[in-house]
């Protein structure tokens, strides 16, 4: 082992390595920063809640959300620079593009906001919470819905662009290669859509629901299924 760090909390987040720092959230309410090279802490930023989403990047700043709903910007010293408070748990992983913070809500909202301000571009609706984390390929934001839908967003306006219907909750993050995107759904099944339109290419049933996310490498789609089996499938 190189190094271990304690928090005082489970860990259930996915880390972010940047600047030679690992930044995470824990159910300690904290978001951590610590040295890449010893383990040792550089600062703690506590919040108002447990942390269960990966945080983002951007300029000089780290982004992330927790269970009571705050979305936070904080710099690199771990000051806080604004805080955004949606009305519900924020486990959506958050994305930083052009100065600009997605992320999605259980509230149902997927909300674009100023990543110098935090203030509210645009909200897109869905029906159900969201848990998915978005992706992002030219003007489109792809974003599952516990609604059942995979949601195509222009970025430039927050309006539909597309959606698609599975037979099951689309909680997984979907993944973009090429003209295509790729997402798991809680019916089973793997769906490659083309990403203009949302038309589907292909699908492939598994044995059970899926919510893990995608990969796709060398024009291969990896992806776990609840029936036991991970699953590497021709894109």
């Amino acid at each position: 082992i190189q190094w271990s760090y304690y928090a005082e909390g489970p860990i259930r987040a996915t880390p972010r390595i940047a600047d030679g720092h690992v930044f995470f959230g824990a159910d300690d309410n904290s978001l951590h920063a610590v040295n890449l090279t010893n383990g040792r802490k550089a600062w703690r930023f506590q919040a108002a809640g447990p942390i269960r989403s990966r945080p983002c990047m951007g300029g000089d700043r780290v982004y992330f959300g927790c269970e009571t709903g705050d979305m936070y910007g904080v710099d690199m010293r771990g000051e806080q620079r604004w805080r955004f408070k949606a009305k519900r748990g924020l486990t959506s992983s958050p994305i930083w593009h052009n100065n600009v913070i997605y992320v999605g809500c259980q509230d149902g909202m997927v909300y674009a906001l100023d990543a110098s301000s935090a203030y509210p571009i645009w909200r897109f609706r869905t029906q159900k919470p969201v848990i998915s984390s978005p992706a992002l390929d030219g003007n489109l934001l792809f974003i599952g819905s516990s609604d059942n839908n995979l949601y195509a967003v222009d970025v430039r306006n927050g309006r539909e662009a597309w959606h698609f219907e599975a037979e099951g909750q689309v909680n997984s993050t979907p993944a973009v290669a090429g003209d295509t995107v790729y997402v798991g759904a809680t019916d089973g099944a793997v769906y490659a859509l083309e990403s203009l339109t949302g038309r589907v290419r292909w699908k492939f049933a598994t044995g059970a629901p899926i919510t893990s996310s995608p990969v796709v490498v060398n024009n291969v789609v990896y992806v776990g299924s609840f029936d036991h089996h991970l699953y590497a499938l021709p894109a």
